[in-house]
């Protein structure tokens, strides 16, 4: 079958707006649409590379199909869009216009009102300035003053922004000194360019005349002292970083090529300007030795904490070096026999004649110039020795009595003091103690030590004291607390305990071996009960004292 096409009438039926300006020819040139054409395009080539060609009023483009042996023009006119900006155009010179006419109206009616907006704000600075000053300025001066003002003000701001540099400087040198793991910034960056450095620890002793007029708390103290010390610091090494490393401990790193001579010479001055702050504190301050890289920061540190601990007990002002640690004397004065005279006097609870002998000692230790070092290694004996005494008599340290915050209170003591105050409260808590649970003549407290002293190694149980006393298990535990004031179980389990150690310290027996010998088979229960009243596991025990 054959169908004969009329294209012009397939066209026209279908027409849309896309078939204007369409034009078919053949691969002969023979036009086959539109019957009249508009413009002449089948001689018209494309531009090289491309699918149009660009005319003066719009672009024409050309498509053949091979399959069909047909050529497509398509026409596109760009009159519309030039039609469109020009309207555009002119609505965005109407708007601007009518602008232009508000605007107008606005600023003679702001003119109006203000009547010279310039001169209406001098009048206003020089109205503010009257009441500080008697003769009134010039326009220009007053224009001038606040000028004056703003630049003050910037000053201020990159002040602030210097402050904010060193903050992060401060942290960076924490983050060296203290060992902290973290990811390099570029503050750490430039820190670890730093040569020939040296690190200056200020400790602060706070006096009593401090919580009175002052502050009550150090650590505000600390942050203005600290804001003083960097002044001071800064006046004389342009670099240098000043930070609080703890509520009254504060550190200046500082980067310079001066000999340690001379460092030694500016710290002087800076040590007599702080020295006018001994009414109400006074300072410990170490200088390390001169450092070149500073991932030794923490080492430098360490090494001043360190010089610090070898002050002398005076309350006063010190600056101290490395030299300290060996010039000083290296030693505390606390005979054999004086240490058996105070044992004895603790254990018979005689509080007078303890406390007299330890305030002799100490003021001996302090008229002989020992430093702060070896005074707290001698109290710290004292204390071991009171806490012997405890041991002995109740096999472990009554729990009103806190042998952990004593010994940690030694570490802020700056003064002879303040060691025989922290040093003779302790005894006399001890020895109230002992006074208070004194050992008596006691029938019930003797029966049980002295069955527990021979049959520690067999099973002991309260119903069976009980029994062979003829008392009840409630009252025979309540009433040895309160002659020994330590609790019956915990008593037994601390001779065992204690016996054990002799075993693990004089025998090569087995752990397991030990535990059977002293009443204890369950190795579970042997190890937790020996960790807590000898602090370490068996094995590790053993170790240590090996």
């Amino acid at each position: 079958m054959v169908a004969m096409i009329d294209v012009n009438e397939l066209l026209k039926s279908t027409r849309t707006a896309f078939t204007d300006d369409l034009y078919i020819y053949t691969d002969a040139g023979l036009l086959i649409h539109p019957q009249a054409p508009d413009r002449e395009v089948k001689d018209i080539l494309p531009e090289d590379g491309k699918i149009y060609r660009k005319l003066e009023d719009g672009y024409l483009f050309i498509r053949e199909d091979t399959n069909n042996k047909l050529v497509y023009y398509k026409f596109y006119s760009n009159t519309p869009v030039k039609q469109q900006l020009k309207k555009a155009s002119i609505s965005i010179q109407i708007i601007i216009l009518i602008s232009i006419v508000i605007s107008a109206f606005l600023a003679l009616y702001m003119v109006k009102r203000l009547n010279n907006p310039v001169k209406q704000i001098v009048q206003l600075i020089r109205q503010h300035e009257k009441e500080h000053e008697k003769e009134i300025p010039s326009d220009f001066k007053s224009i001038a003053s606040n000028i004056k003002s703003i630049i003050e003000k910037a000053d201020t701001y990159e002040k602030d922004i210097n402050k904010k540099d060193s903050l992060l400087k401060s942290f960076s040198l924490k983050v060296k000194m203290f060992d902290i793991f973290m990811e390099s910034t570029n503050e750490m960056e430039e820190l670890s360019k730093f040569s020939d450095y040296i690190v200056v620890y200020f400790k602060i002793h706070f006096k009593e005349n401090f919580y009175k007029y002052i502050f009550q708390s150090e650590s505000k103290g600390t942050y203005f002292l600290r804001e003083l010390i960097e002044i001071y610091v800064n006046d004389y090494f342009s670099k240098a970083v000043t930070f609080q490393v703890d509520r009254d401990q504060i550190v200046s790193v500082i980067n310079t090529e001066k000999s340690v001579d001379e460092l030694f010479v500016y710290m002087e001055k800076i040590v007599n300007m702080l020295k006018s702050e001994e009414e109400y504190v006074f300072f410990t301050i170490a200088c390390s030795e001169k450092y070149r890289d500073m991932s030794e920061l923490k080492n430098a540190y360490n090494r001043v904490l360190k010089i610090t601990d070898y002050r002398k007990l005076i309350p006063e002002t010190q600056l101290l070096t490395g030299e300290v640690i060996i010039s000083g004397r290296n030693v505390f004065y606390f005979t054999k026999e004086q240490q058996e005279q105070f044992i004895n006097s603790v254990q018979s609870g005689q509080m007078q004649e303890s406390l007299r002998l330890i305030n002799e000692i100490l003021d001996f230790n302090y008229k002989k110039e020992v430093n702060n070092f070896y005074i707290k290694l001698l109290c710290s004996k004292i204390i071991s020795n009171v806490s012997t005494v405890l041991m002995e008599l109740y096999q472990c340290i009554p729990s009103n009595i806190k042998l952990e915050d004593t010994y940690s209170s030694l570490n802020h003591c700056a003064t002879i003091e303040e060691y025989k105050e922290k040093t003779m409260n302790f005894i006399s808590v001890c020895l109230n103690h002992i006074n208070v649970y004194k050992k008596e003549s006691d029938y019930i407290v003797d029966y049980v030590k002295n069955y527990i002293k021979k049959n520690y190694s067999e099973d002991i149980f309260l119903d069976l004291l009980s029994d062979k006393l003829n008392i009840s298990k409630t009252y025979l535990s309540s009433y040895f607390k309160e002659k020994t004031g330590i609790n019956c179980i915990d008593y037994l389990n601390s001779y065992r305990i204690k016996k054990a150690t002799r075993l693990l310290k004089e025998t090569n027996a087995k752990v397991k071996d030990i535990a059977v010998k002293v009443g204890i088979p369950n190795m579970r229960t042997f190890n937790r009960l020996f960790k807590k009243y000898a602090g370490h596991a068996p094995n590790e025990y053993r170790k240590l004292r090996a």
